[in-house]
């Protein structure tokens, strides 16, 4: 039964984003590293195939993965390192806060324990 270790309570947590994907609105994904384990999160326009029918919405009432969709194609077409850290970050800092809990848990080898 090999597994991640658990980081300490308190320790600082290890995280590196490897890849981002994204187009037209039409989803993207996000490839990183949590405490030496790999994670992909992917993101689908919540109606229809595209951000572009909830464009129109406030921030408020638009789907929340609808706008990380749109800042992730923000990122991978900007034309400065500082714009796309930044969009970067907003976007990660919603996944951790959304699945840091999980991301904790030990990941078990050979479907011996699932995530």
């Amino acid at each position: 039964m090999g597994g991640v270790p658990v980081p300490e309570p308190g320790t600082i947590d290890e995280i590196a984003v490897y890849q981002l994907h994204a187009g037209d609105g039409d989803g993207a994904d996000v490839v990183f590293a949590f405490n030496n384990v790999q994670i992909s999160v992917s993101m689908f326009p919540s109606s229809g195939l595209s951000t572009k029918n909830s464009r129109h919405l406030g921030t408020e009432s638009r789907p929340l993965q609808e706008h990380l969709i749109d800042m992730l194609s923000q990122a991978v077409l900007c034309q400065t390192d500082d714009e796309y850290d930044e969009l970067e970050d907003q976007v990660l800092s919603v996944i951790l806060k959304a699945g840091k809990h999980l991301f904790h848990q030990p990941i078990f080898s050979q479907g011996a324990g699932i995530l």
